[in-house]
């Protein structure tokens, strides 16, 4: 049975078009009301109008670099708080040593994000980090 959860809405922020239907059919079978993006500006957009519980991101996107728009996320006030979990096709120790080389204040003055999920995620796992990001610490 589905958690009551249809009204928390979970933002994707995704190019590629069949990874945002596969996250979004698990997040609707979790309960979740998934609101698709295609692009870092675009997913920005959408998150200060419709003020997602949680943002699940891309970091290989084209146009503006991922780790900008997470660091637009952290900055804006309204938005800041907002639970951010990363996908990626690399692992997590390669991103985050890249980002570092190329951002200092990546994990000191911007903090990292919440969750980091190598592509592609188990649906269980996704859910499980999702509810365990709501659930709070």
């Amino acid at each position: 049975m589905k958690p009551d959860r249809e009204n928390i809405k979970v933002l994707v922020v995704d190019e590629d078009p069949e990874m945002r239907i596969f996250l979004s059919t698990v997040l609707s079978s979790g309960g979740f009301m998934p609101v698709i993006t295609e692009n870092g500006a675009e997913g920005l957009r959408r998150a200060a109008e419709e003020k997602p519980a949680i943002i699940i991101m891309d970091v290989m996107m084209s146009g503006k670099a991922s780790f900008q728009i997470y660091h637009c996320f952290r900055q804006d006030k309204t938005l800041r708080d907002i639970p951010v979990i990363m996908l990626s096709a690399l692992s997590r120790n390669t991103v985050f040593h890249f980002q570092k080389y190329q951002s200092p204040d990546f994990g000191n003055r911007v903090p990292e994000p919440d969750a980091y999920i190598e592509k592609p995620p188990e649906a269980d796992e996704l859910l499980d980090i999702v509810n365990s990001l709501l659930s709070g610490p």
